[in-house]
Parts: structure tokens; C-alpha cells; sequence
């Protein structure tokens, strides 16, 4: 059995864990694309399974596997007690259902006498109500099905995280009704996550683009307007991370998106006295090392707590008296 997996009773536990801090766990079962995984399990579910992984697209063509979805989603939705799940529906590469592979995926649309663009909707107006209605849950999706003008329940939550466009598809998708997740410009992974061109010289101080980043303001919303905006969701996907890493690179960097997000300043991307935040940055991030929490610095600062919690430390260190 592969050791980097998740069992169910590791579920449960991390959901048990998580509950205790005050935090939900969101499942994420991304479809239609990004499935390379999933080819490894069931025979002839991938339509191109030597493409570029981004390309490894299911063959909706056979019903069975849009059953199999159906009955992942299906499992998932009674392990996770959360009233979310989180579709995907991101990066759906055509290339795939286009080239010489996904020649059943073409012989399905010409009998059926509709696009390829339409086979994907065929799909994406499936599974998402199905989550919604068999399921009980509440479906989250990224933005790319808005783009692609697939309906959508409107009960369902957008996750705009495009960075180019960003704005703009949020006015889009709040003029369409929808409630909306927003990602773009808090990608903790990439090195220039701001929306409009920053020049950091490490990613520490894109802390200063996440703080900037004021998607309600910037769009112009009127105060109905904003209820749609339901919040946002700083991301770190898991390419360049593991346990050496992850806390560093996520805090305090998260912790500037998450004041934007929960009190909001108002001083939006034309905001330029941040010196201030980073003085209260560095406090927080100073006390969030006394938790044990292995917060990254965000400028030359001194912090005793780092001293405290350092296992190399050999002399002890008084907070009072550092």
C-alpha cells in the first residue's frame, strides 16, 4: 500500500482535529480534469492518458464513469461532515478530448450532434447539480464553467482565482447572482501573486501584495453587490512544499489576506503606507512563534519567542527580560 495516502480513519481524525480549533475541512474532488490518479485505478476512465498530466481528462463518453464520480462524491459526502464540497472544474484542457486519443470522446459528441464544448457541459450540468440535489451539499467550483458559460445552481459558490481578468469575472459572476470565493492575488505558492505587477525581491514580502489585494473595493461593488462576496481563500498547492516548509511560506503571509478579509482598512490596491501593518505584522508573527507555530519573519525584526521554541537553543531565554 503507497504510504503517501490517506486512509479514512485518517480523514476522520484530521476532521476530529480540525473541529477542536475551530476549523472546517472542505473536500476537493476535482473533475473533469486532473485526473491522473484516477486512471491508475479504473481502466479506460482517462480519455488521454499520455498527454501532460493537466490534460488527463475523463472520458465521459461511457457512462460508467460518470457513475464512478458520482460514487466517489457520493463517499466523500458521508465521511465529511461539512455542508461543502468543492468540485474542481478548473483547467479542463480540450487538447485532450481533441487529439487522436480522445477519438471515443468525438464519436460520443457526433452521435449525440453536439461541440465538444458542449460535451463538457453535457458533464458539468450533471455532476454539479448532482451534488446539490442527491447530495444535500453545497457545491463550490473555480471560476473556469462561469467562462465557459455553463449554468450552474445558484446556490452554488464560484472560487474566482484567475489572476488576469480576476475583476472583472467577479463582476461578472456577482451580476449573474452567484456567491462568490475569492482567491486571485493569495496564492502563497507563486512567486508575483499580486493582481497588477509587483516587484518583490523575496516572496516574503509578497505579504504586502496579499494585504493590497481588495477585491470589493477594487471592483467597485455597491454594498447589495458585496453580499455575494462571502469571502476568500488563500491557497498553497503542494508542488514545492512539504513539512520543511509549509509553515514559513504560509504565515504571517496569510495572516495580512485574512485582516484584508475580516476588517478590511479600505485602503485597496492604492494603499501605499504599509509600514505600519508591518510593524503589527511582526508582532503577530512574533506571537504566533510563542504558540509554537513556526511563523517566517517579515523584515530584520528581533523575536525572543524564536528562542524559546528553538530545539537547538541549548541557553533559556526570558520573554519579560529577552
Amino acid at each position: 500500500v503507497p504510504k503517501a495516502t490517506y486512509s479514512i480513519e485518517d480523514i476522520k481524525e484530521i476532521i476530529k482535529y480540525a473541529a477542536l480549533r475551530g476549523v472546517r475541512v472542505m473536500p476537493e474532488i476535482d473533475t473533469p480534469s486532473h485526473l491522473t490518479a484516477w486512471g491508475k485505478s479504473f481502466k479506460d476512465f482517462i480519455a488521454c492518458e499520455d498527454i501532460h498530466f493537466g490534460a488527463h481528462a475523463i472520458d465521459p463518453s461511457n457512462q460508467q464513469n460518470v457513475d464512478i464520480v458520482k460514487i466517489v462524491l457520493k463517499e466523500v459526502s458521508e465521511i465529511f461532515p461539512d455542508k461543502y464540497i468543492h468540485l474542481g472544474a478548473d483547467e479542463m484542457n480540450m487538447d485532450c478530448w481533441k487529439s487522436e486519443k480522445g477519438k471515443k470522446v468525438q464519436k460520443y459528441a457526433e452521435k449525440k450532434g453536439i461541440s465538444l464544448d458542449q460535451v463538457l457541459k453535457e458533464y458539468e450540468e450533471d455532476i454539479i447539480p448532482y451534488v446539490e440535489k442527491e447530495l444535500n451539499k453545497i457545491a463550490v467550483v473555480y471560476a473556469d464553467p462561469l467562462y465557459r458559460e455553463i449554468e450552474l445552481p445558484k446556490s452554488s459558490i464560484i472560487q474566482i482565482w484567475i489572476l488576469q481578468g480576476a475583476i472583472d469575472l467577479l463582476k461578472a459572476a456577482v451580476k449573474k447572482k452567484y456567491k462568490i470565493l475569492f482567491s486571485a492575488g493569495w496564492y502563497l505558492d507563486m512567486q508575483s501573486p499580486a493582481i497588477t505587477q509587483s516587484n518583490r525581491y523575496g516572496y516574503e514580502e509578497t505579504w504586502r501584495d496579499f494585504y493590497l489585494n481588495d477585491p470589493v473595493t477594487n471592483a467597485g461593488l455597491t454594498e447589495q453587490e458585496k453580499e455575494y462576496v462571502i469571502g476568500g481563500e488563500v491557497c498553497m498547492w503542494g508542488e514545492h512544499v512539504d513539512d520543511y516548509n509549509i509553515m514559513p511560506k504560509s504565515f504571517p503571509r496569510s495572516s495580512a489576506a485574512a485582516e484584508r478579509l475580516w476588517s478590511n482598512p479600505g485602503c485597496g490596491l492604492h494603499c501605499t503606507d504599509s509600514d505600519e501593518t508591518l510593524i503589527r505584522l511582526g508582532r503577530f508573527r512574533c506571537l504566533m512563534t510563542l504558540m509554537g507555530v513556526q511563523a517566517g519573519p517579515v523584515s530584520p525584526d528581533y523575536c525572543p519567542y524564536v528562542y524559546l521554541n528553538n530545539p537547538f537553543n541549548e541557553q533559556e531565554y526570558s520573554i519579560f527580560n529577552p
